[in-house]
């Protein structure tokens, strides 16, 4: 028991010991404890605002990204847009080169046409000096005509003059017979030429005057057309008919259009040859008397034109 007594309280001294051994370590650890739970908040918070900041980054990096991939489309576009325009200017300048190979040759044709043009001058010039000695011989014989004409019709006046100086010289007419008879073919010459002049004056009296024709005569004619419509129409409604006539000049057509005294859809017709016998008759009376008014001749004579009529139209017709 004694043994057993000591040991327990051997073991109360040492725990006791063992607490006081351990009592300042606890305050310690305590103190670091809360220290690193200060540090892990701080460190919490750091750690939140680098998850913020990361994903701020990773938004910025995903719009960086659309932009580098559009960047990288408008750069694949623009290599292209490149490659298509140094082809062109390639081309361009393969056509530069043949313009220019083309340049050269036409230059060197344009030299050898100014020489072979130079050639040309010269030999024109002796020619037009040629002529103008010939020009000065002839006005000398006879002062020039005013009046342009055709080279081949010249030349057949000249080969026609020349016949007959062959023949004057084969004749052998003196200088005063020859120049007689230039004065009487100057005096035929003037009074044909005075002939034309009058014809041509009055070729431009007859066109003024078939123009002033021309118009009175479609005046008369449009006032003709009005009339007789007008005076067609109102014989129709003296029966209570009802239609127009159109004339067409320009085409030489004539159409006439009647509805009997039934106005409705079906009786309407475009034409006199789809309507009734007395319809028809009547529209045809109608048509002859407005003609008649027109041409305002002393008498007529109509046979036979109620032949599809009933007897109470026809007295009024005759009347």
């Amino acid at each position: 028991m004694k043994l057993r007594h000591d040991k327990e309280e051997l073991q109360r001294t040492l725990a006791s010991q063992l607490e006081q051994l351990q009592a300042p370590h606890h305050a310690v650890l305590l103190d670091e404890l809360k220290h690193s739970q200060e540090k892990m908040q701080t460190l919490q918070v750091q750690v939140e605002q680098f998850t913020a900041k990361e994903r701020q980054y990773r938004t910025k990096m995903d719009e960086f990204d659309t932009k580098i991939r559009k960047v990288k489309g408008k750069l694949a576009e623009a290599t292209s847009a490149c490659r298509n325009l140094s082809e062109e200017i390639e081309q361009e300048q393969l056509k530069l080169d043949h313009g220019t190979s083309e340049r050269r040759s036409c230059q060197q044709k344009l030299n050898e046409d100014k020489q072979k043009i130079g050639q040309v001058e010269a030999i024109l010039k002796q020619k037009f000096d040629v002529i103008k000695e010939n020009i000065a011989d002839a006005e000398r014989l006879c002062p020039r005509i005013d009046n342009p004409r055709d080279k081949t019709l010249v030349e057949n006046e000249l080969k026609k003059t020349q016949l007959k100086l062959s023949s004057l010289r084969s004749d052998g007419l003196t200088k005063a017979q020859v120049a007689e008879k230039l004065l009487e073919v100057e005096r035929k010459y003037r009074k044909t030429a005075d002939s034309l002049k009058k014809v041509k004056e009055l070729i431009a009296d007859i066109k003024k005057v078939s123009e002033k024709h021309l118009r009175f005569c479609i005046q008369v004619q449009t006032h003709i057309s009005r009339r007789i419509q007008v005076y067609f129409q109102d014989i129709l409604t003296v029966r209570g008919y009802s239609g127009c006539m159109e004339i067409d000049h320009a085409r030489s057509l004539l159409e006439i259009k009647c509805t009997g005294r039934e106005s409705s859809s079906k009786r309407h017709a475009s034409s006199t040859s789809s309507l009734s016998g007395g319809e028809r008759s009547y529209s045809t009376v109608a048509f002859f008397m407005a003609l008649w008014d027109c041409v305002e001749l002393p008498f007529y004579f109509l046979d036979e034109f109620d032949v599809f009529m009933v007897s109470t139209v026809s007295r009024v017709c005759e009347a």
